[in-house]
C-alpha cells in the first residue's frame, strides 16, 4: 500500500504532485488576475476624479492626480507611487517567469518522453495511462 505522497502503483506520486502544481498555477494566475482587475478599476476611478486633483493642463503628477500645493507631499506621493509601479511590474516579470518555467518543464517532459520511447517510432499508439 502507497503512501499519499508517492501513491499507489505506479505514477501515483507523480500525479499529485502534478495536480499540486496545477492547482498552485491556477491560484498565481487567478491572483494575477484579480490585482489587474484591482489595479484597472483604480485607474478607471482616478481617471473619473474631479476637483483640485484633477489631471489635465498644468496637472502635476499623470494618471489623473495634481498637485496640492504641498511640495513635501507631491513628492513623497510621486516616489510611492513609482514604487509600487516597480513593484507591480516585478510582480509581472515573475509571473512571466513562472509561466516560462511551466512551459519549459512540460516541454522538458515531453521531449523525455519521446526518447523514452519504444523504437516503434511515432506510429505506435500512445499509451494508456
Amino acid at each position: 500500500m502507497g503512501c499519499a505522497w508517492h501513491g499507489s502503483g505506479r505514477g501515483g506520486g507523480r500525479a499529485d504532485v502534478e495536480e499540486w502544481r496545477q492547482r498552485a498555477i491556477e491560484r498565481v494566475n487567478r491572483m494575477a488576475e484579480h490585482w489587474e482587475h484591482r489595479r484597472a478599476r483604480r485607474e478607471e476611478r482616478r481617471q473619473r476624479w474631479g476637483g483640485p486633483y484633477r489631471g489635465g493642463p498644468g496637472g502635476g503628477h499623470g494618471g489623473g492626480m495634481g498637485e496640492t500645493g504641498n511640495r513635501a507631499f507631491d513628492e513623497y506621493r510621486a516616489d510611492a507611487l513609482r514604487k509600487l509601479e516597480d513593484e507591480a511590474s516585478e510582480f509581472r516579470a515573475f509571473l512571466e517567469r513562472l509561466r516560462m518555467a511551466r512551459d519549459r518543464a512540460e516541454f522538458d517532459e515531453y521531449i523525455k518522453e519521446r526518447r523514452n520511447r519504444p523504437d516503434g517510432g511515432p506510429s505506435e499508439a500512445p499509451q494508456q495511462q
